[in-house]
């Protein structure tokens, strides 16, 4: 049986979301898209990839849509809903989270705090990632 391990990536539109995944793997596992939020509003976009250290390990990446002030409820659910798969089976197991925001927009919003700390209190793991752009 191979290995999984199960990822989520959140963080604001544009921040560089997936930029951050490809440069992880040093190529384009998932498409960069400017301007208006790529994925769609519903559910994650899951990216599986090969362990570069381990192939005998896959590693999923559910790449979450942008979070928007005026859509916040709508993201809380959704990530409400992956994380209730998360109870139901070993494969389903999330990890940990990756929050990502940019060092141009360094504030993090009160909504998002709000977020953050409710994944927390289910004792989830959270890493903050900042990318620089030059």
């Amino acid at each position: 049986m191979k290995a999984q391990i199960n990822v989520i990536i959140l963080g604001q539109t544009g921040v560089g979301k997936s930029a951050r995944i490809n440069y992880l793997f040093g190529k384009e596992v998932v498409k960069v898209i400017s301007g208006p939020p790529g994925n769609g509003r519903d559910d994650f976009n899951k990216i599986t990839v090969l362990s570069p250290l381990r192939p005998d390990v896959s590693i999923n990446i559910f790449d979450s849509w942008g979070l928007e002030s005026a859509k916040a409820n709508d993201w809380k659910s959704v990530i409400n809903k992956k994380l209730s798969k998360d109870k139901l089976s070993p494969d389903d197991m999330i990890f940990g989270i990756v929050y990502c925001s940019s060092y141009a927009n360094d504030r993090v919003q009160d909504f998002e705090i709000e977020i953050l700390k409710e994944l927390l209190g289910k004792e989830y793991k959270i890493i903050r990632n900042c990318l620089e752009i030059s």
